[in-house]
């Protein structure tokens, strides 16, 4: 009989369709494993339909466990939870969104009867370690079974909270079928173009600043993915990009030189993943958690965005093509490493692991 796996996840809009780390849930095996969804909303709530006094009284509920971001569709996608697990229905839960999803099952489960005990509990979490103080209760974290984390930088956080044979690293993966290179050289007019893209954790500062050492020279472009940054009027060399759709997007990619990522605290990054796929050199900002999926040739890491070494290494990828196109083939070879089929086979052995457990 197939595993009956449950997860709740949270819906990001901003996402493309071959974004995210719900990309696994479509790849795992259907020949061993039963996989139904909860798919959270961030937006309209869906419990509209209660009295407005019932929905305040519930949100002083979700709020009284320290869960900042807890909302009402989560306690929904709970609750409905409950009851499968009450029918007998599920074998694994698992919220992919721990900082977002995960409140009462894991305490309740020892209080409402045999199935809810029985089933085994793996979160997920995503923020670096200074983030994750204020956004989980660490009473709720230790009643997971498993907690998977997405970059070493975080095991040690956990490690102060529950045993580390209960933490497990898996790294995010990529669709190395759709992001894939293009053709990418320096084009006959000479531009080389830098791309950046994304919202959380970016220091779009210091982009800014590299275009700024780098505007008088004409032949550097900058492409900026971000509907809500403001960029300086002085920088003609900079482009706006507010509202990409998923094929303009992949454009942009395999029509770009590098990506110029800097980031203030990172875990995984889909960016940066999914130009690796696209085989495109990486510029970024020298973490643990980057040096973790950029391990080798594929990127240059740079210590605390410095941004005369920023810039340097966009000069140095432009006027040394044969080591650009070194990094490119690196970037490639490790995309391939954390494709999706890999990183879904980390999933299953876990759930197996989980199952295997509890019976």
């Amino acid at each position: 009989m197939p595993i009956r796996v449950h997860i709740i996840r949270t819906h990001y809009p901003h996402w493309s369709r071959h974004s995210g780390i719900n990309q696994f849930i479509g790849r795992i095996d259907p020949a061993r494993f039963a996989v139904t969804e909860d798919v959270v909303p961030t937006g309209q709530e869906r419990l509209m339909h209660l009295p407005g006094f019932v929905r305040r009284r519930l949100r002083g509920l979700c709020g009284q466990r320290g869960m900042p971001v807890y909302s009402l569709n989560d306690l929904h996608a709970e609750c409905r939870v409950i009851r499968q697990i009450r029918n007998g229905d599920i074998d694994v839960l698992h919220y992919l969104d721990g900082e977002h999803s995960m409140q009462f099952i894991p305490t309740l489960r020892h209080h409402i009867g045999a199935r809810c005990r029985a089933v085994s509990v793996v979160a997920t979490f995503h923020q670096p370690p200074d983030a994750l103080a204020s956004l989980i209760n660490t009473d709720i974290v230790r009643r997971a079974d498993r907690v998977t984390v997405l970059a070493p930088s975080q095991q040690a956080y956990f490690a102060a909270v529950m045993p580390e044979d209960r933490i497990v690293q898996i790294l995010h993966g990529v669709d190395t079928e759709h992001f894939r290179p293009g053709a990418a050289d320096v084009p006959d007019n000479g531009q080389f173009r830098c791309l950046t893209v994304g919202y959380c954790w970016r220091d779009y500062d210091a982009v800014f600043a590299v275009a700024e050492r780098l505007r008088d020279q004409t032949n550097f472009v900058f492409d900026i993915v971000n509907r809500d940054v403001k960029v300086p009027d002085r920088l003609p060399n900079v482009r706006h990009h507010k509202n990409l759709d998923d094929d303009g997007l992949l454009t942009l990619y395999q029509t770009s030189q590098a990506l110029l990522l800097p980031l203030k605290q990172a875990t995984a990054n889909n960016v940066i993943l999914e130009a690796m796929a696209c085989g495109l050199p990486i510029i970024s900002t020298d973490l643990t958690a980057l040096r973790a999926y950029a391990p080798g040739e594929e990127a240059t890491l740079v210590s605390d965005n410095d941004i005369a070494q920023l810039a340097d290494a966009v000069i140095a990828l432009y006027a040394e093509p044969d080591h650009r196109q070194r990094m490119a083939a690196a970037a490639r070879t490790r995309a391939e490493q954390l494709s999706w089929d890999t990183i879904t086979g980390k999933f299953e052995n876990l759930y197996s692991d989980l199952n295997q457990e509890r019976t």
